[in-house]
């Protein structure tokens, strides 16, 4: 029973980082997609845009709690706690998920402090001035580095937790690692329209 317990715990574990990576990265995206049409501001679609990406960010806050909380059961019914303490890479990833819940935080503020902006600044019509609209350009160049980090950071996560069992020479974490990084980078910068090319 606590073998398939720790399995079943083991899957969700996984899942939720799965999910939170593809979440992440939705939104940073959809971000992309609305840079591009920058220089045009239409009301109607940035709000939808803002909170959509207020959605993404909940969803991948839920998805690191459940995260959090699989961990924790993983602890309890895999190795122990006692053995856990003494774990460096355990404790790396703890210090990786608290960065991480970090910047998912501040990514949740900004999206609230954006969709706020939206509102209270912008009247009826579909134009806004340009000291407005190089504020929402700012807001959203941070948001979209936010997201990039929060995109490496889960990876990274990730590649530490395909390693639990059974450590990978430090050259392939180091290749995974930078290959993470470049993703990452490539992501907050494009649509990736045609995926990983």
């Amino acid at each position: 029973m606590a073998v398939m317990a720790y399995l079943i715990c083991k899957f969700l574990h996984i899942l939720s980082f799965a999910l939170l990576c593809m979440t992440i990265l939705d939104a940073l995206l959809r971000l992309n997609e609305r840079a591009r049409h920058q220089p045009v501001f239409a009301r109607d679609i940035d709000r939808y845009t803002e909170q959509a990406a207020r959605r993404s960010a909940v969803r991948a806050i839920m998805y690191l709690t459940g995260s959090l909380l699989t961990g924790i059961l993983l602890v309890s019914f895999g190795a122990g706690w006692s053995r856990a303490l003494h774990d460096p890479v355990l404790g790396l990833k703890v210090l990786l998920w608290v960065a991480l819940a970090g910047v998912l935080h501040a990514e949740y503020l900004g999206a609230g402090r954006q969709s706020r902006m939206l509102v209270e600044e912008v009247g009826a019509g579909d134009l806004a001035s340009d000291g407005f609209l190089r504020r929402l350009a700012g807001l959203r160049a941070r948001r979209r580095t936010l997201l990039s980090v929060a995109l490496f950071l889960t990876m990274t996560l990730l590649v530490l937790g395909m390693q639990v069992h059974a450590a990978m020479p430090a050259a392939v974490t180091a290749v995974l690692l930078v290959l993470a990084g470049l993703f990452s980078i490539r992501a907050r910068s494009s649509t990736m329209s045609r995926g990983w090319f």
